[in-house]
């Protein structure tokens, strides 16, 4: 199976922009990619979003879990909203095998 964890942000008066991706054939490379992107995001917003970051890394976002999920077919994903209303989305999701050779 083929994952892919990619970053987005789409603002209230804008279309989605995609800031990085990687594909991957292990789950936990995927899982770490997004989990390593959510504390850069978190980082680059500032203190008041560092707390839900660092809630999520522990709970749904917790390593050992989130790659049982995706490897189990789940996605694993968080979204944070900025003052501005831009949602980054984070997202580590298993790929169809259709879509494999289109990626």
């Amino acid at each position: 199976m083929r994952y892919r964890a990619e970053v987005t942000v789409r603002c209230p008066d804008g279309v989605a922009i995609e800031l990085g991706g990687l594909a991957s054939s292990s789950p936990r490379r995927a899982v770490g990619w997004v989990r390593r992107r959510a504390v850069h995001v978190a980082q680059q917003l500032g203190a008041p979003y560092e707390g839900g970051v660092r809630a999520w890394l522990d709970g749904a976002g917790e390593f050992g879990g989130a790659v049982h999920a995706l490897a189990g077919g789940s996605a694993v994903a968080l979204t944070v909203v900025d003052a501005e209303g831009c949602a980054y989305a984070l997202v580590a999701r298993p790929v169809a095998a259709s879509l494999e050779v289109a990626a």
